[in-house]
């Protein structure tokens, strides 16, 4: 795993907006998101990797 220094701008703000500004509520939402978002983001890799062919038509999908 990258080191958090190694990480996009975008990864630390985040990191650092959850450990030091949300509230309880907020933090659940943004696990959700977080969460949805990154199994649509494997299942996504997942069909290119058994579905070479299907790479592109899958990125319109999720645009």
């Amino acid at each position: 795993m990258r080191s958090f220094n190694s990480q996009p701008k975008a990864v630390k703000k985040t990191i650092r907006y959850i450990l030091q500004d949300t509230d309880h509520d907020n933090l659940t939402e943004l696990e959700q998101l977080l969460s949805s978002t990154i199994r649509k983001r494997k299942a996504m890799l997942e069909n290119e990797r058994e579905n070479p062919r299907k790479q592109k038509e899958q990125r319109e999908i999720y645009e």
